[in-house]
């Protein structure tokens, strides 16, 4: 609809604020739409007459300056907290194949009749039609990793091709006196021959729309829901597993404050929260498969001991098990109660006090850092600093007795005296708090995040792992949520995009005058601008490749495969080096150190493997490096250190998969 009237705007002169607000929810609907849209209708800029090009250019700014006001109230907040939020890394997916399935080949065919039309005719409206297509290969092609999925550029791409196949088919048969019949079969032939190559979509309708109600697992999802609704409060976490799809998806217990009120650490947009670096590196020490789509964070190896650690600082006051792994885990725990079982899912509890706010053990340190989230995600991985809380600033403050830089090294435990109480209320948007602790850190375990305001305390401060701290001056402390300038200056930029739509709409005629000659530049150097941008997007790919360390991993992977070990290794060191803290980083480290070990070189791969095991010391490759190291050493004749390393498995991992064969091992070496 937007792209329609905005054609046809253009061309008029007209309909500025109605394609305004079309505009505006597009971008209050997704980003990939947004940019998809903002592109393409750049192509209305590059015309052949001067003239025309400046007036399209002046009536698009329009457009674009009244939509940017329309949803100003979302988008500069997003803008100026965007580093409040986590980053997926995508991996993109550059498979031509995806280019041309086969379900959509007969609309290939007639797309390629349209185009040899336009080449025929030169007809500009079909090459507006044209143009998407060109536009959606460019940023799937050429989209590197981060925050957007390049393959949902796909989307548009098949919409236009559809379109403009049809176009095809009208002037292949517009010479038919039957036309209109041919062109009906052919639509009722197209329809056949997607449906019958597109069989999983109606499994998928079905499947996704008949409801949690629907399913055969129903009544055990909900009695599970109404257990945890009865319960005193607390957070609620499930173990990752598959088979949660039985209930109608794999993140069916999302659902579970809708269902139960009980509030979960995991939700939909699981990108637009600091803390998910944290949640899915705890989710994993808790499950014995886990799900890994934070690269970033990266994932544990399963580890209830620390893992409990971490559920206790994020308040966490249930689990649903699913395995027999965590069950058998949790029943040998003395600090988890098992509640109720539910066919196979069962629920415990831990035994701990539910409060969102604490007095420390330990003096918060100061830490001076330019990444907080990278910081204090090392932070949550050491188990040793984990009753120190950090604080984060650039700046430093009266209140911070440490101070450090974030490498972390020698951090000063000092003890804080508990001498004071703490009684707290959470609501949604508000927390008071009543304690005689005054002048000490409260550290509240809420995430942070800059609306967040405080009465009764000077400031709210950042805290290690995302959560909020402050320093009490009354006995009355009140945080609530709030405005920060980015929302106000969005909401009055908001009205006065309301009053200038309304103020046209009563003249009838809208006047936003803008310097002719500005654009006029812009259009004269038009072509230039457009070669700039190409090799700036081609040139952030290639860049992005090059630094990417999933690209670097792959690469390795496949000569790793081939058995080119040689040129796997310093492969696998860039993808260590672009991201060390990375789940490439461990697993690029562990498949150097088997590199050398493949190739005999025995002396080079000890260091190696003993860098994985200092560096990432809970990571699942752990076990597997103490059993090549067992090997090694007994190959080089050294038994007694040999020993040692099955005896660092059969001790500590004797849940893992490599504790037999390490039991075997110490067997024959006695």
């Amino acid at each position: 609809l937007f792209l329609g009237l905005l054609y046809k705007g253009v061309k008029d002169k007209k309909y500025i604020s109605i394609n305004s607000i079309l505009f505006s929810l597009i971008i209050l609907s997704h980003v990939f739409t947004t940019i998809f849209t903002l592109f393409y209708s750049f192509f209305l800029i590059f015309d052949k007459e001067k003239k025309q090009a400046v007036s399209n250019s002046i009536y698009l700014s329009k457009v674009y300056f009244l939509a940017f006001l329309l949803t100003a109230f979302w988008a500069l907040p997003f803008i100026f907290k965007l580093g409040f939020t986590s980053k997926m890394e995508w991996v993109p997916n550059k498979s031509l194949s995806l280019l041309y399935p086969y379900g959509l080949l007969p609309f290939l065919i007639f797309a390629a009749i349209s185009i040899l039309f336009y080449f025929n005719h030169k007809e500009k409206r079909v090459l507006y039609l044209i143009f998407p297509l060109i536009l959606s290969i460019a940023l799937f092609l050429l989209s590197s990793k981060g925050y957007l999925w390049n393959v949902r550029f796909l989307v548009p791409y098949y919409l236009f091709l559809c379109i403009v196949s049809s176009y095809g088919v009208s002037k292949f048969f517009e010479r038919f006196k039957s036309k209109w019949i041919i062109v009906f079969i052919i639509f009722i032939a197209a329809l056949l021959f997607v449906n019958y190559n597109a069989k999983q979509v109606d499994d998928w309708i079905k499947w996704n729309y008949e409801g949690f109600e629907g399913k055969s697992n129903q009544k055990t999802f909900f009695a599970i829901n109404d257990f945890l609704k009865k319960l005193p409060p607390g957070r609620v976490l499930n173990e990752y597993s598959t088979t949660d799809n039985k209930f109608g998806t794999e993140r069916a217990f999302e659902n579970i404050p809708l269902f139960s009120g009980k509030p979960v650490l995991k939700g939909l947009l699981i990108d637009s929260a600091a803390s998910t670096y944290f949640v899915f590196y705890m989710w994993s020490e808790i499950s014995s498969n886990p799900a890994c789509p934070i690269a970033e964070a990266g994932c544990s190896k399963f580890n209830l001991e620390m893992g409990t650690k971490h559920l206790d600082m994020f308040n966490t006051k249930y689990i649903l098990a699913e395995t027999d792994k965590l069950k058998n885990a949790l029943k040998a725990n003395p600090s988890y109660t098992l509640l109720k079982k539910f066919d196979d899912i069962e629920i415990y509890e831990i035994k701990r006090d539910d409060k969102y706010v604490i007095l420390p053990k330990f003096e918060p340190v100061l830490v001076k850092t330019n990444n907080w989230k990278k910081t204090s995600l090392k932070w949550f991985k050491n188990e040793n600093l984990l009753d120190v809380p950090l604080v984060f600033s650039k700046k430093a403050d009266a209140n911070f007795k440490l101070v450090t830089d974030d490498s972390l090294q020698n951090i000063e435990k000092i003890p804080i005296i508990n001498d004071c109480y703490i009684n707290e209320k959470i609501s949604n948007e508000e927390i008071i708090i009543n304690t005689s602790c005054i002048n000490k850190p409260l550290l509240i375990k809420v995430t942070y995040f800059p609306n967040w305001k405080v009465e009764g305390a000077d400031k709210i401060y950042l805290a290690s792992p995302v959560f909020m701290l402050v320093y009490p001056n009354k006995n009355i402390v009140r945080l609530y949520y709030g405005n920060t300038s980015s929302n106000t200056l969005g909401n009055v930029l908001f009205y006065l995009g309301v009053f200038i739509i309304l103020l046209s709409l009563k003249k009838k005629k809208f006047n936003l005058s803008l310097p002719t000659r500005l654009f006029g530049y812009f259009i004269k150097f038009r072509f230039l601008i457009l070669f700039l941008l190409i090799i700036f997007f081609a040139g952030s790919y290639f860049i992005g490749k090059s630094n990417d360390p999933s690209s670097s991993y792959d690469k390795a992977s496949k000569l790793f495969l081939k058995e080119s070990y040689r040129e796997a290794i310093p492969i696998y060191n860039s993808a260590i080096y672009a991201a060390p803290d990375s789940k490439f980083a461990e697993d690029s480290q562990f498949h150097i150190a088997i590199s050398y070990s493949r190739l005999g070189l025995y002396r080079e791969a000890i260091p190696e493997f003993e860098k994985l095991i200092n560096n990432y010391k809970n990571s699942y490759w752990v076990s597997e490096s103490y059993y090549n190291l067992g090997l090694i050493y007994l190959q080089l004749g050294d038994k007694n250190t040999s020993k040692k390393m099955f005896e660092k498995i059969t001790n500590n991992y004797k849940e893992d998969r490599w504790f037999v064969p390490a039991k075997e091992e110490l067997e024959k070496l006695k």
